[in-house]
């Protein structure tokens, strides 16, 4: 599923991200690669997607965050 479409506050897997080798850059410098743990903390709106990874918060637009998918870490 798309992150922005995400359960809020559910921890989540980063599995793939959908655009060319910036956009994967881009994410990568924020920490976001496969197999990364995240939560969705706000994905309401037009705004920004903002995301926790591990003690930071992160805000990625809308556009981009409809080209990251991530599945429910499962407990």
């Amino acid at each position: 599923m798309q992150l922005c479409f995400a359960p809020r506050g559910t921890t989540l897997i980063l599995k793939d991200v959908l655009g060319g080798s910036e956009v994967r850059h881009r994410l990568a410098e924020m920490g976001m690669v496969s197999g990364t743990e995240l939560e969705l903390v706000q994905a309401s709106g037009s705004g920004p997607v903002m995301v926790r990874i591990g003690g930071s918060k992160i805000g990625i637009g809308r556009g981009m965050a409809q080209r990251i998918e991530v599945s429910v870490k499962e407990q």
